[in-house]
Formats: structure tokens, C-alpha cells, sequence
């Protein structure tokens, strides 16, 4: 979900670290906010994500880029603890200057489910979420999500996730130095840091660490991988959870985003 992409556009961003504080654990049965109560079942989420990006262009130098993506999310109990569990539906690259990215929903729906340590906590009598770092892998099958990113064209690990018969996930790429598809393989890892508002908004901040690889372009010009790195204020990157009754799917949050998801 998620900095997420490219080159001279993509949504990869590389957070500044911010060492969460201590909270003192404690399970929800005591509250309105979980229904079901953490211990009890699944609770369910739809998830509204902005990242705001400085990206270093030639020529134009430094502009901003605000992204913003959709996804579904369940915090579940395991045997090793709460996780959450989300998916992403849709990705909205933001411009930075002039260079427009689209990334299309069937490369997006295709994104692994990442599974992240989750951790719901009391502050005094203040409710609080938090969900730890996350890391989805976009155009290759890693063997440890850690390892380096294929940068060959040719590495047998890329994976053809568009299946549009280029290497990778494809981003179709519009600015001043020409128009085209760019091929990257990309590292999305971030996690959450929230407080509840009201019994069923969660509202937070996003922390990100992503990296990516572009293996090529269909227009010479767009085969760069500029400098990327996400706005040292976090308040500039604000993720919203809202808590649903049932689990939704991806149709039916695009559906209802606009409904679910408060303006401020």
C-alpha cells in the first residue's frame, strides 16, 4: 500500500524513523469501540492511506508528491499475537510536478495481502491502534523480503504481476519529456500509528521505508529512478481506518469510499 511508485513517478518513499512510544497493553472488552472484542473475533476495517513524497526530478528539481491508496484491513488474534491482515484495492499515484504516474487497478488487486504485528492499547482512557511495520513485494517473488531487488530484466525471481507481458509491474508514466510504460519491481514497507477518535475512526499517521528497482522503459527518457524520500512530518501522512460491521471487498469500498471516509 505503500510510500508506493516510480522513477521519475513511482510512490517509493524512505521514511524518517520515529520510535513509537510505550503503551501499556491492555484488550478491548472494557470498551464500545471493538465489536467483535479483540479475543472474540475478526474486526474489520476500511483503510484510507496518504503519503506525501519529495521526489528529486531533472531539471525541475524537488516537488512534492502526495499519494493516496485503498485497502481492506482485519486485525485478527494468532498464536503469535494480534496482526492485520490488509489488501490493497486501489492506488491513486499523486503528480509530482509535472509527471502523472497511473498504476491500474488489476496490477494493484494483485499485490500480495501483507500481514503485519497489530497492537490495540490503552493511553490513560484514550483507545490506541497501532499496526507495525508491513512489507509487500510488487513484480517479483523474493525468497526473503529483505534480499536485494532483481535490477536484471533477465533475474528469474521478477514476476509479471500486470500480465502484460513485461517484467515486473507496469506504470504507464505522462510528462513534458515524453509519455510511455515504465517496468519497476518495488518494496512497500510502512506501518501505522493511530488513535481513535470515536467509537469506530481510527486516525493516525503513516511511517514509510520503501525502495524500488526500474527495469525499463519503454520511452528511453522515463528510465530513471529519481531520488525519493517521504516528508519528514509525519502529519503529512495521515491514514484513517474505519471500522465496519462486516467485511467489505474491494468493490464495495470503492464503492462506498467516499461515504465511509470523513473529509477531515
Amino acid at each position: 500500500m505503500h510510500s508506493l511508485m516510480i522513477g521519475a513517478l513511482v510512490l517509493v518513499t524512505i521514511a524518517c524513523g520515529k520510535q513509537p512510544r510505550e503503551r501499556t497493553e491492555s484488550s478491548l472488552s472494557n470498551t464500545a469501540v471493538s465489536r467483535p472484542k479483540i479475543g472474540e473475533g475478526t474486526i474489520s476495517f476500511a483503510i484510507r492511506g496518504n503519503l506525501l513524497a519529495l521526489v528529486d526530478l531533472p531539471i525541475v528539481g524537488r516537488k512534492p508528491r502526495l499519494s493516496t491508496w485503498w485497502a481492506i484491513g482485519q486485525l485478527r488474534d494468532s498464536e503469535a499475537g494480534q496482526v492485520m491482515v490488509e489488501t490493497y484495492c486501489r492506488i491513486n499515484v499523486g503528480s509530482a510536478g509535472p509527471v502523472h504516474q497511473v498504476m491500474e487497478d488489476k496490477l494493484v488487486r494483485a499485490i500480495p495481502p501483507s500481514i503485519a504485528p497489530a497492537r490495540a492499547s490503552l493511553e490513560g482512557e484514550r483507545l490506541s491502534l497501532a499496526r507495525g511495520w508491513a512489507t509487500t513485494v510488487s513484480g517479483a517473488r523474493l525468497n526473503d523480503e529483505r534480499e536485494d531487488l532483481p535490477q536484471d530484466p533477465s533475474d528469474p525471481r521478477l514476476w509479471d504481476q500486470d500480465a502484460d507481458g513485461h517484467p515486473g509491474a507496469t506504470v504507464h508514466v505522462r510528462s513534458p519529456i515524453g509519455n510511455g510504460d515504465v517496468f519497476i519491481v518495488q518494496r512497500v514497507r510502512n506501518q501505522y500509528q493511530s488513535l481513535v477518535t470515536n467509537g469506530t475512526i481510527t486516525r493516525g499517521v503513516v511511517e514509510d521505508s520503501s525502495d524500488q528497482a526500474v527495469l525499463g522503459a519503454t520511452n528511453n527518457r522515463l528510465n530513471i529512478n529519481p531520488p525519493t524520500a517521504q516528508h519528514p512530518d509525519l502529519r503529512k501522512s495521515p491514514v484513517v481506518l474505519v471500522q465496519t460491521q462486516e467485511p467489505y471487498d474491494c468493490e464495495r469500498l470503492l464503492r462506498e469510499k467516499d461515504q465511509l471516509f470523513p473529509r477531515s
